[in-house]
């Protein structure tokens, strides 16, 4: 991925960060680079749906440890979440 973006070749980055996310929907950092890539050609909704996905990836990784004092995190998910329209997603 990061040979393709230093060559600038945009699809070949896409189609493998693409690869990434789908191996693995819960890496996040694969959403931030993807969603970086996609702000680099101008596809501001493209990456605005990839950070999204970014934070709900996140949360995951956050209900997995003591979250307590951090109940924002919830919040921001559920946002992304209506945003995706993963209604479900929302409500948990």
């Amino acid at each position: 991925m990061v040979a393709y973006a230093r060559l600038g070749d945009a699809d070949a980055e896409k189609e493998a960060l693409q690869k990434a996310v789908v191996a693995n929907d819960h890496f996040a950092p694969a959403f931030v680079n993807l969603g970086q890539m996609e702000m680099r050609v101008h596809n501001f909704s493209e990456a605005e749906h990839d950070f999204e996905k970014e934070v709900i990836a996140t949360v995951h990784k956050a209900h997995a440890m003591s979250h307590g004092s951090f109940a924002r995190v919830h919040y921001i998910a559920a946002r992304a979440c209506e945003r995706l329209n993963l209604q479900p997603g929302a409500v948990s």
